[in-house]
């Protein structure tokens, strides 16, 4: 900005001594350049004329110095060193104003507070949604025949990602070697048909059982399973004779002790 003191209208009077002030300083400097003429030294006009050319000075020197040419523009960027191009963070344009001096970026992407889960590298970091599970990946939920197989999406508000499979319903357990009631356990608890009466068809105690699952097949299973023939007008061993070569009680449990 040029330096442009109001001119003020001199007396026609010539100084009493015959002398002109000479202003100090670069005031003498700009007055000259400025064609600006010497007053009386000692004269109100000589007082006013210097406070005014130092004032001048002192704006002068208090501005900074010029960083462009007014006019010129130039990309910007703002956020942290390298970011600018990354995801969404792009430079904006700057200009130069008639001081010399840039002004405010325009048009600049910074990078965002927080990473979104929203297939988009956010914080300009070179990771879209990192921290989230990647959106199509792979996923499953649930167990047993109840498990489903589907792809992460993200959350409508892109807080956080989720599996988008959709589970089977649980089912009565069944003697068939799967989860159907999913809870993580094949075949177990009151699995539809165990529980009831039956016959194994062998002899004796051997006889009489109930129906089981096993192995992912229901069977008749002993309630009393072949032992020792005792003494005791049964048929232990099952073999369709009573306390043939029996022992009495106390002898059948310190052989099975040993055993």
């Amino acid at each position: 900005m040029g330096i442009r003191p109001r001119r003020r209208a001199l007396s026609p009077r010539p100084c009493p001594t015959l002398a002109r002030h000479r202003a100090s300083g670069l005031a003498a400097g700009l007055m000259t350049a400025l064609a600006i003429p010497f007053a009386c030294a000692g004269s109100d006009q000589q007082v006013s004329l210097q406070r005014e050319l130092d004032a001048a000075l002192a704006e002068k020197s208090a501005q900074p110095a010029a960083q462009c040419r007014p006019g010129t523009k130039e990309p910007c960027f703002s956020g942290p060193e390298g970011s600018a191009g990354r995801g969404q963070c792009t430079a904006g344009t700057h200009e130069c104003d008639v001081a010399g001096q840039w002004g405010t970026c325009e048009g600049e992407v910074l990078p965002a507070d927080r990473e979104l889960c929203n297939q988009i590298d956010d914080d300009c970091n070179g990771v879209v949604d990192d921290g989230f599970q990647r959106a199509g990946t792979q996923c499953t939920l649930g167990q047993g025949e109840c498990r489903r197989q589907g792809v992460y999406k993200c959350s409508a508000d892109g807080l956080y990602s989720e599996c988008d499979a959709e589970l089977a319903q649980p089912e009565p357990e069944l003697c068939d070697g799967k989860d159907n009631n999913c809870n993580g356990q094949v075949d177990d608890g009151a699995v539809v048909g165990t529980g009831e009466t039956c016959s194994t068809g062998r002899a004796g105690r051997c006889n009489t059982g109930h129906k089981q699952c096993v192995a992912g097949q229901i069977r008749c299973v002993s309630d009393h399973p072949s032992s020792l023939e005792i003494c005791n007008r049964l048929d232990d061993d099952c073999d369709n004779q009573m306390d043939e070569d029996c022992v009495s009680e106390a002898e059948a449990a310190s052989m099975n002790a040993k055993r």
